[in-house]
């Protein structure tokens, strides 16, 4: 794992890919092996891959909100709505006022046809944060 690591932390994905698959064969249930690979699969433009390892970091560990919300995403973008939906009511559940979260709930309401809700969220958003240029964009 630290090997992966560092590998990550010198952007190369590749070797660190490799170590966090040695991590994960010694202990399946590694979550945060897990985790890491599925950020370096998203480095590496592998998203089939990042998406499969986002789902066992979540059924490892569900207080990673962090997979959670990349989860989320993955479901958003694949017009999976109830299960985007669920994902962020996680986060938000625990962080009612994550930022990336607020997002995706917005999302999640303009693909259901709620742009009323939606623009609701935005104006939490802008809210708990004046500066946020995505949000007046948003809106």
């Amino acid at each position: 794992m630290k090997r992966g690591d560092a590998y990550f932390q010198k952007e190369k994905y590749k070797a660190a890919i490799i170590e966090y698959k040695n991590a994960i064969q010694a202990d399946p249930k590694f979550a945060q092996a897990h985790y890491q690979l599925a950020l370096s699969y998203l480095r590496t433009t592998q998203p089939q891959q990042a998406f499969a390892e986002l789902s066992r970091t979540v059924d490892l560990d569900p207080g990673n909100l962090d997979a959670q919300l990349k989860l989320a995403q993955f479901f958003l973008l694949g017009k999976k709505i109830a299960e985007a939906r669920e994902k962020a009511e996680i986060v938000l559940e625990k962080e009612p006022g994550n930022i990336d979260a607020l997002f995706l709930q917005m999302g999640v309401l303009i693909q259901e046809g709620k742009p009323d809700e939606a623009t609701d969220v935005l104006k939490k958003v802008i809210s708990r944060d004046e500066k946020n240029i995505k949000a007046y964009l948003a809106l």
